[in-house]
């Protein structure tokens, strides 16, 4: 059994996810890995794309975006959608290069509550498992965070 099955395996019903970069090679490797890990996964190009499917009705379990995104960046996006009707604990993952602001990164978003952020190249099983973890269907406890992810 590999990795996936076993994330696959805490999820039970099928999770969503919401995964918004604007670099479109990024956003296609989340989608991949997600769906092979039996979440159900919608993309966006930029913060506007994302907030309209938001403001539509869409709810997603998680939200993983860019920081430093074109247009509305990652962090002004992260705002937008605590303000929409049930998303104002919805877990967000940030993804950034990183390009030594990993301090202020982590400083931002301790502001947000079930938010982590991780350094691109991500260690996509360590995401997966953290993002099954912080939806309430990965093993509780543990050491879940990879070399990738920001202190």
């Amino acid at each position: 059994m590999g990795w996936t099955d076993a994330i696959r395996g805490f999820l039970g019903p099928k999770l969503s996810v919401l995964i918004v970069d604007d670099e479109k090679s990024c956003r296609e490797l989340g989608r991949i890995h997600f769906e092979n890990a039996g979440w159900k996964v919608t993309v966006a190009a930029d913060g506007d794309e994302a907030l309209a499917l938001i403001r539509s009705g869409k709810r997603f379990d998680l939200h993983i975006f860019d920081i430093f995104m074109r247009g509305m960046n990652g962090l002004d996006l992260a705002h937008e959608i605590r303000k929409e009707k049930g998303c104002r604990f919805a877990p967000l993952f940030f993804i950034t290069g990183g390009g030594g602001r990993e301090e202020e990164v982590a400083g931002v978003i301790k502001r947000f509550p079930r938010s982590r952020a991780f350094l691109k190249p991500c260690e996509w099983k360590s995401l997966l498992a953290q993002a099954a973890e912080v939806c309430g269907c990965g093993p509780a406890g543990g050491d879940a965070k990879g070399k990738d992810a920001v202190p």
